[in-house]
């Protein structure tokens, strides 16, 4: 039986090299930007008596027992609400918007926005010079379909400053500004808004107030 030829390496074959790595700095930043309506947003926050009843019919303890409410009592369910007591939007809203429509903008795409930046809040109050209540006709869910009122709280000419932490070695304040105007415009934040087939909700950067180094 023929030996295996035996494998000699030559001494600069057998060198252990080193090699250098380089790590991107993750740089925290923040920026505020004051964010205008450019339509009504509508409210649409899940009443707590629905969830509180599908959760009952999900565990088998589900009762056609329902609490009247007067329709003023119906639509101020659906707004979101701080620990203050002011009236929000969720901020998620906004940062989804910014991550869906980021293909829009130059150097940009889903991945990076969603690792760049981050919302401060879960909530952000929201200004308005007035509050209407929204009516509009839907169908029920089922066989029958029927026709039903739906009554939305609708706040006109608002406001609200967003405030953003992101990471400056991949996306500069420039860049988020493009992406919450891309947002506001096809995207909206809010029921009906533009990305649900409606008007609503739409948004658009008004000033930039500056950022602050992260400590």
């Amino acid at each position: 039986m023929k030996q295996p030829t035996e494998l000699k390496l030559k001494p600069e074959e057998n060198k252990v090299t080193e090699k250098s790595i380089s790590i991107k700095p993750l740089v925290k930043k923040i920026l505020k930007v004051k964010i205008t309506g450019v339509t009504p947003i509508l409210s649409n926050k899940m009443d707590m008596d629905v969830v509180e009843a599908i959760d009952k019919k999900k565990s088998g303890k589900f009762t056609s027992k329902k609490v009247e409410k007067s329709a003023s009592e119906k639509v101020m369910d659906k707004v979101w609400y701080n620990e203050k007591k002011q009236i929000c939007v969720p901020s998620v809203g906004f940062l989804h918007g910014m991550v869906e429509n980021s293909v829009y903008v130059d150097g940009m795409d889903k991945k990076l926005t969603r690792g760049s930046i981050r919302m401060t809040t879960n909530l952000v109050p929201i200004k308005f010079k007035k509050q209407t209540i929204n009516k509009t006709w839907g169908r029920t869910s089922g066989i029958s379909k029927s026709p039903h009122l739906i009554l939305r709280p609708e706040f006109q000419d608002w406001e609200c400053e967003l405030e953003l932490m992101y990471n400056s070695s991949n996306i500069s304040d420039e860049q988020i500004i493009n992406l919450l105007n891309t947002a506001g415009f096809a995207t909206g934040i809010g029921s009906w808004r533009p990305s649900s087939n409606g008007t609503f909700g739409q948004y658009e950067v008004k000033a930039q107030k500056g950022e602050v180094n992260q400590a």
